[in-house]
């Protein structure tokens, strides 16, 4: 978890065990939340991207830290690693892409998915603005869990600045297939 939940704990004045697993839960819901609204990770993971060819290829949910790997299928139908010197990514943010270069294999014709890139992305440590609206996100669940609203009565939104931190953070969607 990129946010500890003592730090929840102090923001919401917690000082007794009894809701820890709740507060874990609306922790984590809070961090999958901002991370779907922003298309960014709040903490470093291993994510994939597989594609059909050697086309220049974005790699997701920034920020960028490396490429680990990428492999292919050959003709043959065979897994293999593509060299380091036939790649390059160009770390242009928000988006990092890799380009392929130089004389590149030939692919299996009857795979679809021939080319799979893994990566690492994600914040070490998330900007402070990051962390202390997550931790809002996550204390407006605690503190409301129990509200229900009457029919025709208004609806409690995401606070303002979240929204604005959101905003602030958010990066263009991505147009392909994304593997965890």
């Amino acid at each position: 978890m990129p946010i500890p939940l003592s730090l929840l704990k102090v923001h919401c004045r917690v000082d007794f065990t009894d809701d820890d697993a709740i507060l874990a839960l609306y922790l984590s819901s809070a961090v999958s939340f901002f991370e779907g609204a922003t298309r960014r990770l709040l903490s470093q993971q291993t994510r994939h991207v597989r594609r059909g060819d050697f086309a220049p290829t974005a790699l997701p949910f920034p920020p960028f830290v490396s490429v680990t790997s990428v492999t292919y299928v050959d003709s043959d139908g065979n897994t293999q690693t593509l060299p380091a010197a036939n790649w390059v990514v160009e770390s242009t943010q928000p988006i990092a892409v890799v380009q392929f270069v130089g004389d590149l294999p030939d692919l299996h014709e009857d795979t679809y998915d021939r080319v799979t890139i893994q990566y690492v992305a994600g914040w070490e440590n998330p900007p402070a603005d990051v962390v202390a609206s997550v931790l809002q996100l996550a204390a407006a669940s605690y503190l409301m869990r129990e509200a229900v609203a009457s029919p025709g009565a208004p609806r409690v939104g995401i606070d303002f600045g979240v929204q604005s931190v959101i905003a602030r953070w958010a990066v263009p969607e991505f147009e392909g297939r994304l593997d965890p």
